[in-house]
């Protein structure tokens, strides 16, 4: 609490996903205060606010200032945690004279978004939860988000709380949500690049309720619990299978999916046991089972609870590297290291490449090097500078 003759201010420490708590130390009795302050209401935090400042004589009590147009009485500073890629988090709850609530928050953004288009994504998102946007201002011209490389831009936000009835915890989850739409919204969520970006800053926990796709699959355990070429053949042809397709795709070991109206949806994390060798093993059975080489291919171990999510992602590649094959497969049951098979994805299935597709590409293949080495309609070619006659005009 600040000193007396100012704006009265009472912290509320957020903790983990839940909160911690920090009260003032001072003549006010917070015997009103629930234990658990994430429980408590912004109806019950007005009153406490209220009772003290109608407990002071009126010379100590504070003066106003103005927010929005509102008249404002006290400042309520809740402090979270904040998301992977944030710094720091700024939320605060006013208290106007006339018993309306405002809460100002910070949130990050790519540069390249608008003040327009932000102002949209502001007022829809708020509205979803009930709020209603005052107005949004900039907060830092440019910065760089903790562990991505890429300009961003701070913003501020002033919305009206729409309900008072709201708990602390929940007001601070509003402040998350608005905070990973806005980082990442929709549109990029549909990009295997952007979800492999978003996992990496700690937001493993936005991939829940997402439908596996033709770019995005889940593992709930690590390849390695089956048999050594039966799970180096799977791994193989999972990723080949991303390596085919037209965007790519990002793979997560330890997380489930789950059946729902006919929907693989992913439900839950459930991290997989460290290992430090894992990844070299797994490079090791992708380099030796796939050809040709993936381009760009990244794996990235990431920390949850007292175990890890694995991240594969596979980029775009380029069309003339396609298709990718495959080395050894299990036919009838049993390992059989000649085979070579091509796979790709369609939606959330595996579908494989036909002796009819195949043989396309491989004549698709022969055209285009005869057409550079040279070839015409009259059958002649120079190939490597070595130039020849079609027998049939030899003369």
């Amino acid at each position: 609490m600040s000193a007396v003759g100012k704006d009265f201010v009472l912290t509320i420490y957020l903790e983990g996903s839940g909160i911690r708590q920090s009260y003032p130390k001072n003549n006010f009795d917070f015997t009103a205060m629930l234990n658990d302050v994430s429980t408590l209401s912004l109806k019950d935090v007005a009153l406490i606010v209220r009772n003290y400042i109608d407990s002071l004589d009126s010379s100590d009590r504070s003066g106003s200032h103005e927010i929005c147009g509102f008249d404002i009485i006290a400042s309520v500073f809740i402090d979270i945690d904040p998301l992977a890629w944030e710094e720091d988090v700024d939320l605060t709850l006013y208290i106007a004279s006339s018993g309306e609530m405002i809460f100002a928050t910070s949130v990050s953004a790519l540069a390249r978004q608008t003040s327009r288009s932000l102002i949209n994504h502001f007022s829809s998102s708020l509205r979803n939860l009930g709020h209603e946007l005052l107005d949004i201002y900039g907060i830092e011209e440019q910065m760089i988000v903790r562990n991505l490389d890429k300009d961003v831009k701070e913003w501020g936000l002033h919305a009206m709380v729409s309900s008072f009835d709201l708990s602390v915890e929940k007001l601070a989850a509003h402040r998350h949500e608005i905070a990973r739409t806005t980082f990442f919204p929709k549109r990029m969520q549909s990009s295997p690049g952007a979800l492999f970006e978003m996992v990496k800053l700690g937001g493993i926990k936005n991939i829940i309720n997402m439908p596996e796709s033709a770019s995005l699959e889940v593992k709930s355990a690590p390849y390695e619990m089956k048999r050594d070429k039966e799970w180096q053949c799977e791994l193989a042809e999972d990723i080949a299978r991303f390596s085919n397709s037209e965007h790519g795709g990002l793979l997560l070991v330890g997380m489930r999916s789950k059946k729902i109206d006919g929907q693989d949806l992913i439900v839950d994390i459930s991290p997989i046991p460290v290992d430090g060798d894992r990844i070299s093993r797994y490079y090791q059975t992708i380099d030796s089972r796939i050809h040709p080489p993936i381009s760009d291919l990244q794996f990235e171990s990431v920390p949850f609870d007292a175990g890890e999510i694995l991240c594969i992602f596979v980029p775009p590649q380029l069309e003339e590297s396609k298709p990718f094959l495959v080395q050894g497969a299990f036919f009838d049951g049993k390992y059989q290291k000649g085979l070579i098979s091509i796979v790709r994805r369609r939606d959330e299935h595996s579908i494989p490449v036909t002796a009819r597709e195949i043989h396309s590409m491989l004549a698709a293949g022969r055209a285009l090097l005869r057409g550079q080495a040279g070839w015409d309609s009259k059958g002649i070619s120079s190939i490597d500078g070595f130039d020849r006659e079609d027998p049939e005009n030899a003369g």
